[in-house]
């Protein structure tokens, strides 16, 4: 099978780009810095520097997980997620077979009264979701097959973004702005789901996460154990600090972060649950248990030197 993989020099397209390339996959990976992929897969992955001049290989499926996570403003999220998107189904079109888009939760939106929501959910409350949805209506004018996932919050080897709490949480500390009730997904899971979607689906959305929610402390205080914080303090952080907090970081800060007032929108809510039940049933969604995944997250951390 020849995949290109546009986005597989993050931190979930890494994971994706290496379990392909164990099983003997042709991969040409997509990257807007030359030498970047290079870099990380040497020999094993051709890479195709991004231009407007650009034509792809013709390739079986594409792999597209590029997309913009940080901004500021309503265009700083549709670039990359809308724009972005137009310019690789036009470049797909009559090269690749099939495309596997990963879109996230926040297209979906929250749960209302915590209850949870399924594909045909479509009440983003973020730029950053709004911008993901908009983009899911681009790939399904694909010509050829597609299918769209959801994940909900991906967690493991080489995640950056849950890596501050295991950080605190190593220190300590528990941040709190109320219960919160989550969706996750453990990041090799969701890997295999998108390599099953492959032959398993078409022309469909899936969510993708772990069939329980999480509650958000229980959570922490399964990071703690497992690396060894006995009693956690939790330490409450008020929305109007954090509110201020973030719109002063992103109002007088030069470069963009994950902390911004479009994300606090989402840290907002309650309850983030999500039924996956449609891709479990399908077959291309397997679970590993969350205690074995946190493990398994926290060894890669402490091998890496990141806590």
């Amino acid at each position: 099978m020849r995949a290109i993989v546009s986005g597989g020099t993050g931190f979930i397209g890494k994971v994706l780009v290496k379990r392909l390339i164990e099983r003997g996959w042709n991969i040409y990976v997509l990257t807007r810095i030359k030498g970047k992929a290079e870099k990380i897969f040497g020999n094993s992955a051709e890479e195709l520097t991004w231009n407007s001049e650009l034509q792809f290989p013709k390739a079986d499926v594409l792999f597209q997980l590029a997309g913009v996570i940080k901004g500021k403003r309503y265009e700083d999220f549709s670039k990359g997620n809308i724009e972005f998107l137009r310019e690789v189904r036009k470049k797909a079109e009559g090269k690749v077979e099939k495309i596997i888009q990963l879109s996230s939760q926040a297209a979906g939106g929250p749960s209302p009264n915590c209850q949870q929501v399924d594909e045909s959910s479509s009440s983003p409350i973020s730029f950053y979701g709004r911008t993901k949805l908009k983009g899911e209506n681009v790939i399904k004018k694909f010509y050829g097959d597609w299918v769209i996932l959801r994940p909900s919050g991906v967690f493991g080897q080489g995640d950056e973004a849950f890596l501050e709490l295991f950080r605190v949480v190593k220190k300590g500390i528990i941040p709190w702005m109320g219960e919160k009730f989550l969706s996750m997904i453990y990041v090799e899971d969701l890997i295999e789901a998108m390599i099953k979607s492959v032959e398993l689906a078409s022309k469909e959305t899936f969510n993708v996460s772990m069939k329980e929610p999480v509650r958000y402390w229980e959570f922490a205080l399964k990071i703690a154990r497992e690396i060894g914080v006995k009693k956690p303090k939790k330490i409450p952080v008020p929305y109007p600090l954090a509110y201020t907090a973030a719109f002063f970081f992103q109002l007088f800060s030069s470069r963009l972060s994950m902390f911004n007032l479009d994300k606090l929108r989402e840290m907002k809510q309650k309850c983030w649950i999500m039924n996956s039940e449609k891709a479990y049933k399908r077959g291309i969604l397997k679970e590993t248990p969350f205690d074995e995944a946190i493990k398994k997250t926290i060894s890669w951390y402490k091998r890496e030197g990141w806590i």
